[in-house]
């Protein structure tokens, strides 16, 4: 007669494991909307204002425009154009990036970058609202931060030019 509660408790157990393990997803998504996570890549042989036109030279080649930030705050927000749906019926959609540049510890600058899928659909049946998604993972940080390296190689322009 004892057996029939412990297998009971552990048939509730197994429940209980079965059911959170089918949820870590989602905690692991709603842990990314409160504090995402910014992938961060150092840059020796440049300051912080060098690491700062290098990423606005890497963002005009990958056609985003800067909407907030400055050099003094070691900061860029920027915004792509709106990009058509991959799916005839999805809604369009921009990808905003967000970086935050502070010196680092050995020399050079560190480069914090976090790219956010914008999508422009009825949110909830409202017209007009939109939804934000932090991308964890995205080819877009790459291509990001080869821009990045290309153009704090390049030599910096004439007096001139600035």
């Amino acid at each position: 007669m004892r057996q029939l509660p412990i297998l009971a408790a552990f048939a509730a157990a197994a429940l209980l494991a079965l059911a959170a393990a089918g949820c870590r997803s989602h905690i692991a998504n709603l842990r990314q909307q409160i504090h995402p996570a910014y992938h961060a890549r150092t840059f020796t042989g440049i300051d912080q204002r060098q690491a700062y036109d290098a990423s606005l030279a890497a963002l005009r080649q990958m056609g985003y425009r800067q909407t907030g930030g400055g050099a003094a705050q070691g900061r860029i927000e920027a915004i792509s154009e709106m990009l058509a749906p991959d799916v005839p019926r999805q809604s369009p959609r921009q990808v905003a990036i967000h970086i935050r540049i502070n010196p680092a510890l050995d020399g050079g600058a560190n480069v914090e970058t976090l790219f956010t899928d914008i999508r422009q659909d009825a949110f909830n049946a409202r017209e007009g609202m939109g939804s934000k998604q932090p991308l964890a993972e995205s080819p877009l940080y790459d291509v990001f931060y080869k821009y990045l390296a290309r153009a704090a190689a390049a030599p910096p322009p004439a007096a001139s030019d600035r």
